[in-house]
């Protein structure tokens, strides 16, 4: 009996030493289980950011691949602190074509928001009267249609001043809306 209990003894000692063999391996496999979805976790998040960083990188050389092209779209409008050069660039204009002229009112246009949310130009509304020959009028009128900016004329009127002869000058009066970046 002696020997058959130190036969079970053993028995036992290797049954316990393989299931703490078994609960350790599982343990283990566990651990590395674990780490391998945490480092894949880590390896999609480090793509992702790859991604992100070329195409932030992309999107940068898009802005500076661009520059001219924006810098030349600016040129259509009256620069921020452009207002005061572009009346004088119109006073200029109106004695280039003859005419006496005088810019009579500046303001802004009441901005209507749009869906797009904040815009980055607003609308110039500029009055001009002038005094000179029929035909240097509208010179006058046609240089502010074809000047190279985004200019909208909402009021043209030339009349023959009241009580004149035929000799009697022409009055102009123009109204016009033009964008200006803020």
């Amino acid at each position: 009996m002696i020997k058959s209990s130190k036969t079970l003894t053993t028995l036992l000692i290797i049954g316990i030493l393989s299931v703490a063999a078994v609960l350790a391996d599982t343990f283990f496999l566990f651990s590395i289980k674990t780490s391998l979805d945490s480092s894949s976790a880590l390896e999609g998040e480090l793509e992702v950011e790859r991604r992100v960083s070329s195409q932030l990188q992309a999107s940068k050389e898009v802005v500076a691949g661009t520059a001219e092209e924006r810098d030349k779209v600016e040129t259509f409008f009256v620069g921020k602190d452009g207002v005061v050069a572009f009346l004088e660039n119109l006073e200029v204009l109106g004695r280039d074509a003859g005419l006496e002229m005088e810019v009579s009112s500046v303001g802004l246009v009441e901005e209507k928001q749009d869906r797009a949310g904040e815009r980055s130009y607003e609308d110039l509304s500029v009055n001009i009267t002038s005094k000179g020959s029929w035909t240097q009028n509208f010179r006058f009128l046609s240089i502010l249609e074809n000047m190279p900016l985004k200019l909208q004329i909402t009021r043209a009127i030339i009349e023959k001043q009241a009580g004149g002869n035929q000799n009697s000058p022409w009055l102009g009066s123009f109204a016009i809306n033009v964008m200006k970046l803020k």
